[in-house]
């Protein structure tokens, strides 16, 4: 089958309809002339680059059209082996995807399925595997193929939600990566997605270890057997040497810094600064806090967590600010108001940049002499000469 591939009906050299086919490879057209003709091509370009055409009989259902997917000789230069195929589920006979498909030199994700695989390596065989199914080695050959894998019978899927006390959410407005779940007999794992669910084939007789890559949650280890029989909702446990901290850092004249980095020195995390210069995080309770401007403007500081004040905490600007950048401007509205998104390119030049969530843009290799415009949809645009270049640009919006 050739999901997802182009169906064009002409009427002499006019397009009338056009559609794609299903995950089968199925089409259907609406009768009508017999004159009419149809044009077939790939949906992948990687894998089929060529068309053909062939007449319609409308008096014969369905109509199969076979893709000629002969690849050009300058495609092939560089490359010894060629194999496409697809892979299904053995059973039920049903496409499967993120299928890895790899060989020494190569590797290929499977989408609706299919595959394309290209090779310089002199092996002879291609593995094929998916977490839940036995793996397979098949030879490179060319050709294409259709490849059955089959459920491992020695594994289970496991589905289900990690939770805290009292079947609670966990707080994923804190966490930076997924919760990794591995299955410690075969070493095979999966990671959670941002509501908690997992899905894993696990051995029925061992254990899954669960762990938190940014070290909020306790490394939890729980027995296969006990999660079989229901919905699987393991419990995790937030780390009792970590608390949940607020704060606020901000200028000595009381402006909010967006973007200011702040980072729990005893562990590998951080946060960053809203629009107002708020951040909320878990650190470590005795620890101390690396405030950091990572664009040098404002000097570094150190902050104790217990030491952290209801009334934020004040950095001072830099006596010899940074000379990583050319250009290192904030954009605001006439509102006061970080802009993000603005265009910031210099004047006679294809080069430029947008300015980043907190209304910070940087450029390098701008000249002095040369000027630098500012437009946003919505607002007035502006034209300043690098020589002239103030802290902060304020953009009015359009009336």
């Amino acid at each position: 089958p050739v999901p997802g591939a182009y169906i064009t009906e002409w009427q002499g050299d006019s397009s009338i309809q056009e559609l794609t086919a299903d995950s089968l490879g199925n089409f259907k057209i609406q009768k009508t002339n017999k004159s009419d003709s149809i044009t077939v091509s790939g949906a992948f370009a990687e894998s089929f680059t060529s068309f053909t055409s062939a007449k319609l009989d409308i008096d014969k259902s369905p109509v199969s059209v076979y893709l000629d997917d002969v690849r050009g000789a300058d495609e092939l230069a560089g490359y010894i082996s060629l194999l496409r195929g697809v892979v299904i589920d053995s059973k039920s006979k049903r496409l499967l995807d993120d299928v890895s498909v790899s060989i020494s030199d190569y590797s290929s994700i499977t989408s609706v399925g299919r595959f394309f695989l290209q090779s310089n390596s002199t092996d002879t065989t291609v593995l094929i595997s998916k977490a839940g199914y036995l793996p397979r080695n098949i030879p490179l050959t060319g050709t294409k193929v259709l490849v059955e894998l089959e459920l491992n019978p020695s594994l289970r899927k496991i589905t289900g939600y990690l939770m805290q006390k009292d079947d609670k959410p966990l707080d994923w407005d804190f966490k930076q990566g997924s919760i990794e779940i591995v299955d410690d007999a075969t070493m095979s794992s999966a990671t959670s997605n941002r509501d908690g669910r997992f899905e894993i084939y696990a051995t029925p007789s061992g254990t899954l270890s669960i762990k938190d890559p940014d070290k909020i949650y306790l490394p939890l280890t729980v027995e296969v057997k006990s999660l079989l029989s229901k919905t699987a909702n393991p419990e995790l446990v937030v780390d009792p040497k970590l608390s949940k901290v607020s704060g606020k850092i901000f200028t000595a004249k009381g402006v909010g810094l967006c973007g200011i980095t702040v980072k729990d020195q005893t562990r590998d995390y951080q946060a960053s600064t809203d629009q107002n210069g708020k951040f909320e995080m878990y650190a470590t309770s005795s620890g101390t806090l690396n405030i950091t401007d990572p664009h040098e403007i404002y000097k570094p500081k150190s902050v104790k967590v217990s030491n952290l004040s209801a009334e934020g905490t004040v950095l001072a600007r830099s006596v010899s600010p940074s000379k990583k950048y050319d250009l290192l401007v904030k954009i605001i509205g006439d509102d006061g108001l970080p802009l993000p998104g603005i265009n910031v390119v210099i004047e006679g030049t294809t080069v430029g940049t947008v300015s980043d969530p907190c209304g910070v843009a940087v450029l390098k290799t701008v000249d002095s002499k040369q000027y630098v415009q500012f437009s946003f949809v919505g607002f007035k645009p502006k034209k300043i000469k690098m020589s002239e270049m103030p802290n902060e640009v304020v953009l009015e919006q359009e009336r």
